[in-house]
């Protein structure tokens, strides 16, 4: 019984941790998505 209530725990924090993780990769990706935009926005004003 106790053991089933550890893995169940165990189970919980691995699905939280890859969750955050997930969430920061799409903020990075979001920055980078700004970045790229701001970049082109540079070479409409330079042409």
């Amino acid at each position: 019984m106790i053991t089933l209530i550890v893995v169940q725990l165990l189970v919980v924090a691995l699905l939280v941790r890859d969750e955050r993780r997930v969430t920061r990769r799409s903020r990075e990706a979001r920055q980078w998505a700004e970045h790229c935009a701001w970049l082109d926005s540079l070479k409409d004003v330079q042409s």
